[in-house]
């Protein structure tokens, strides 16, 4: 014991009185051992050193790592490296502080993810040197640092981050992350990222972040929607369909995501946004929005992906406000034979008549744009709409749908065969009926289903079937049933009674 004492007091010595005076000396050794730990190499401009304490500090003046094309990737004015007594044992550091760094991120034309010259996008367990050493220190702080992204793959103007914080606090398997950055004016202001990840237990690289799992946090107060084309491509970068425009708006987005082994797995966000007008593909209308709010999600676990809103609440420029509504809809894909594709859509307080005016400029699928072409101008409010299906969505093997609808309008639509001829003149042919103020709770499914139809002060209409095909009704109600088997259909209408001002009445009609 007393030796290894005799030996602490002079490695202590040497170290405060020969090193620290000396430092700047070892320079050059000192390029050496950074350049063979992080892979690259290290340009050190000169060394300074302080003994104000058991253990000194080091500063580092104008640390250069190489980029792309002869450009540093990563170039730092100051940098001090304080030490401890543990962490000369461990052989690493306590702190290290960086003031000014100018930091390069670059995605290649191959798409892959460069940090400083370094390459992000290999398999995680390859030799990622430069990150194992980055998550390996107790704790990593950038000030005042700039941090310019470069997509060669999109191309386009590069983007300069500002007066960017990072701090980066590790433990044995634990990794806590914090970044501020401000980008520039016209895109935006101020946001913040937070991050809380625990590696895999067995894993040895520190920085395989591919095996991370934990939470993410980030809160974008204003984005200047309209200046995001000049730095990504709508449809690639944001998932919308060719030839989307993102042509006027502002948003706020705070977000919190899950993360299991390097990856999403769920996804929540507020997203408040104001004059939006944008074009979400070729031959749509533009959607105009005064003001849009909702909470979105996102999930997937196995096969089944899930996306949905919670109170969303927009305002379009011309038209009245939509004071709220839920939707959430989930989608399976195939596996096994056993295990088929299929999904379910649960909604609930939708204004048909909201709905029907912003659908013309949504990218919605054939099979639904023909369903709205085939209905109508619709107004009424959904309280609840339940369905499920399995098989594809456009061609489902079987299928159930509930719904609960109150005060529905459908337009009546006269037929667009032309009229028949006939002795007495044009007769023409029955048209699509309409209907005003119903309640309608509906269960239906490919075998049948039933239904409860309830009018006050309503209508319904029968275009080319009577003279006056508007009947004005004070009170309608009927419980219909129905079965499917093949080409036959069995209809039952039970307790049909209405009332208006000629006549009132009470039927039972079936139909085979």
């Amino acid at each position: 014991m007393l030796g290894l004492a005799m030996a602490l007091v002079l490695a202590w010595g040497a170290l405060h009185w020969v090193i620290v005076p000396r430092i700047d000396e070892f320079r050059p050794r000192l390029q050496e051992m950074a350049s063979h730990a992080l892979g690259v190499p290290v340009r050190i401009g000169a060394l300074e050193a302080r003994s104000n304490g058991l253990v000194p500090s080091i500063t580092v003046r104008d640390l250069v790592l190489p980029g792309a094309g002869g450009q540093p990737g990563l170039h730092v004015p100051s940098a001090v490296a304080a030490f401890s007594v543990a962490s000369l044992l461990r052989g690493g550091l306590e702190q290290l502080v960086l003031d000014g760094p100018e930091l390069e991120v670059r995605r290649t034309g191959a798409g892959r993810w460069q940090v400083a010259g370094f390459d992000l996008t290999g398999d995680p367990q390859a030799d990622t040197q430069a990150a194992d050493w980055v998550f390996s220190q107790p704790e990593l702080v950038v000030r005042g640092g700039s941090v310019r992204w470069v997509d060669e793959l999109r191309g386009g103007e590069p983007v300069t981050l500002g007066d960017v914080l990072i701090v980066v606090r590790n433990g044995l398997r634990h990794h806590q992350l914090r970044l501020d950055a401000t980008p520039p004016t016209d895109l935006g202001d101020r946001f913040m990222l937070r991050g809380q990840f625990r590696r895999a237990l067995l894993e040895r690289h520190a920085g395989a972040w591919k095996t991370w799992d934990g939470t993410l946090y980030a809160d974008v107060p204003r984005l200047d929607v309209a200046r995001l084309p000049v730095y990504l491509r709508p449809a690639q970068d944001l998932g919308l369909q060719e030839g989307a425009e993102l042509r006027q708006g502002s948003a706020a987005l705070r977000l919190w995501a899950d993360v299991a082994r390097g990856a999403p797995t769920r996804v929540l966000g507020d997203l408040a946004a104001g004059d939006v007008n944008a074009l979400l593909g070729t031959g749509l209308e533009p959607l105009t929005l005064k003001s849009l709010a909702t909470r979105v999600g996102w999930q997937r676990s196995g096969r089944s992906t899930a996306v949905w809103t919670q109170g969303l609440r927009f305002e379009p420029a011309d038209g009245p406000a939509w004071p709220g509504g839920n939707v959430r809809l989930e989608w399976r894909a195939p596996g096994s034979a056993r295990e088929p594709a299929g999904g379910q859509l649960h909604a609930e307080q939708l204004d048909l008549d909201a709905l029907g005016r912003i659908a013309r400029s949504l990218p919605l699928t054939r099979p639904a744009r023909d369903a709205l072409q085939r209905i109508g101008p619709a107004r009424g409010l959904v309280e609840q709409v339940q369905a499920q299906w399995t098989g594809p969505a456009d061609e489902p093997t079987d299928w159930r749908l509930q719904t609960r609808l109150r005060q529905l309008a459908l337009a009546a639509r006269p037929s667009e065969r032309a009229p028949s001829q006939t002795p007495h003149g044009p007769v023409p042919h029955p048209g699509v009926p309409g209907i005003e103020g119903a309640d309608l709770d509906l269960d239906a499914t490919p075998a049948g289903g039933h239904a409860t139809l309830a009018i006050r002060q309503g209508a319904l209409e029968f275009p080319g079937v009577f003279e006056e095909p508007r009947i004005p009704l004070q009170s309608l109600s009927a419980n219909a049933s129905w079965k499917v088997q093949g080409e036959h259909i069995e209809v039952a209408l039970e307790r049909l009674q209405l009332a208006n001002a000629d006549a009132t009445g009470e039927f039972k009609i079936g139909w085979k």
